[in-house]
């Protein structure tokens, strides 16, 4: 996998630092035994001249691919933005429905987009971008990883755009995966809020249009925002006279400026770690092989990550590339790895650490959540042989409006709330007062017994952490029943959300309609507003019109 470099090197500087790490420009050795062969200068020139004429066209080809590849993202965002998945499903390669039709796919993408409310802006963070030229010897062709900072109605997020052109097909690049996340906290937070604060001031430095550092500052207010954090204002532009002593003003904010926000972190907040990657991006834009500063950046960079306990294979790279004067592409990269690795292994850190604790305990904990919420969102599908039903609902503390269709196709819909229990066989457009509210109370403790803690299923079963899964996009904590078995599964897939743990799906055995039933239930807008049905008039009985939704 090669990282993309813009701003500091071109194409071609990076892939000569990168030729170098892998020893492709060493000498050419004899045979076992015998001297090295001493070229010639105009072997010497030849050799580079060759070299040379093989990198750029090598730069030509990541150039091209990567130009493809974020018009595909935004065709998709933009597909998105407006809220056409039949437009932007046609950017999508035929690999991503191996699994599933393309239908259920579009479905998935709606309802995670509806959750989170219309897309607003989607911005890309170019430097933050992964391109594979070659990809695995089972699938060649180029492979495109675009990280784009999202704002939708109701909270920001990253998302990522795994595009693939492959080798021997001419519709081009496609695209292959999407992966949401939510902006994270804690240290990985700190490491993340402090590499764009780094690409945003050394972009900027570098004189790029603002739309392509801008993005940064926009996604480091926003983890600070939700770390309670306050940004201090990035350094001023100095004007034309004053542009050699803008990279100092730059390393001085990097190294003191920012002092301010590192002082409401402690060090197992993350502050250490956020030290050092700022640091490191001073250290990109003070370099200058063998200098005194640079030396002295690599030493603070080497103290901070030994003091913080990191592993020392993910910084020793950049203070041994400072050490060795190392060209300043090769740095550029080192440096890009280091962040995304250490922000990586603090996440698995911290999803370690909640897996130690016993599966009980997680699920008791996301049980709980779920009981604290206000509102949420349920879609459920019940198969009982050959034959599936289907119920989805939207519940507050006050109402509750069922949909569903029997193993028998009937259709009904069920208003529960302080306007009473109501009925209807038309889809919602007429509606009679509900006699049998037993079975309205029935469906809703269908859809909630699985997260009720009330249930006491940890009680009832003992439950093992299976890992973490990528399920449609999100990466959720898998557990599951010693006792369970195909035929009768009890599976829960646990989203680590910031405010604590909550179920985002379950596969388990229910009644439905007194028939055992598999059913799989996904939840979804976990404390976020829910429309539901609202009668423009309640009269002592008979049927009613619908109303608007709220």
């Amino acid at each position: 996998m090669r990282r993309l470099i813009t701003g500091v090197a071109t194409v071609v500087t990076w892939g000569i630092a990168a030729m170098d790490a892998c020893g492709q420009t060493a000498g050419v050795q004899g045979e076992a035994g015998a001297k090295p062969k001493v070229k010639s200068e105009a072997e010497k020139a030849v050799e580079k001249a060759e070299m040379q004429k093989a990198m750029e066209k090598a730069a030509a080809d990541q150039e091209r691919v990567l130009k493809g590849a974020v018009a595909v993202g935004r065709e998709w965002m933009k597909a998105v933005e407006a809220g056409d998945y039949g437009k932007g499903m046609k950017r999508w390669g035929y690999q991503a429905f191996e699994r599933h039709a393309e239908g259920d796919v579009v479905a998935t993408l709606k309802g995670q987009t509806a959750e989170l409310g219309r897309l607003k802006s989607a911005l890309l963070l170019e430097d933050r971008s992964l391109v594979d030229l070659s990809g695995p010897p089972e699938k060649p062709g180029s492979y495109v990883t675009l990280r784009w900072f999202s704002r939708y109605e109701r909270r920001a997020q990253r998302e990522y755009l795994v595009v693939h052109e492959p080798v021997k097909d001419g519709d081009g690049p496609r695209i292959l995966g999407l992966r949401r996340e939510e902006l994270p906290m804690g240290k990985e937070g700190a490491v993340e809020l402090a590499a764009d604060i780094g690409h945003a001031v050394m972009l900027r430095l570098r004189e790029l249009p603002e739309a392509v550092w801008r993005p940064y500052v926009l996604e480091a207010e926003a983890i600070a925002t939700g770390m309670k954090l306050v940004l201090p204002p990035l350094p001023g532009d100095p004007g034309p006279e004053q542009r050699d002593k803008a990279g100092a003003a730059v390393v001085e904010y990097l190294m003191d400026g920012i002092n301010p926000l590192l002082e409401k972190l402690d060090d197992a907040g993350g502050r250490r770690e956020a030290r050092m990657v700022l640091t490191s991006f001073a250290l990109l834009i003070a370099y200058k092989p063998g200098e005194e500063l640079v030396e002295r950046l690599g030493a603070v960079i080497g103290a901070d990550g030994a003091k913080s306990g990191l592993p020392a294979g993910l910084w020793q790279p950049v203070v041994k590339a400072v050490v060795d004067k190392e060209p300043a592409a090769r740095v550029y990269e080192l440096v890009q790895t280091m962040v995304s690795d250490v922000a990586l292994h603090l996440r698995t850190e911290e999803r370690d650490r909640v897996l130690a604790g016993s599966a009980r305990e997680l699920l008791d904990k996301a049980f709980a959540n779920m009981a604290g919420l206000k509102s949420y969102e349920v879609k459920a599908e019940f198969r009982a042989g050959e034959k599936t039903a289907w119920m989805e609902a939207a519940m507050t503390l006050e109402a509750a409006e069922v949909k569903l269709t029997g193993f028998d196709g009937a259709k009904q819909a069920r208003l529960a709330g302080k306007q009473g229990f109501w009925v209807s066989g038309d889809e919602g457009k007429t509606w009679v007062e509900d006699g049998d509210r037993e079975t309205a109370a029935g469906l809703l403790r269908t859809l909630t017994s699985p997260v009720d803690p009330g249930f006491k299923v940890t009680s009832q079963h003992e439950f093992t952490v299976e890992g973490e899964e990528v399920v449609n996009g999100e990466r959720l904590v898998r557990v599951r029943s010693r006792e369970a078995t195909p035929e009768a599964p009890l599976d829960y897939w646990v989203l680590m959300s910031k405010s604590g743990p909550v179920i985002r799906r379950a596969v388990v055995v229910l009644s439905f309609g007194n028939v055992p039933a598999l059913a799989e239930l996904v939840y979804t807008k976990l404390g976020k507003p829910v429309v539901i049905t609202q009668l423009e008039e309640v009269p002592a009985a008979g049927s009613v019109p619908g109303g608007g939704g709220r």
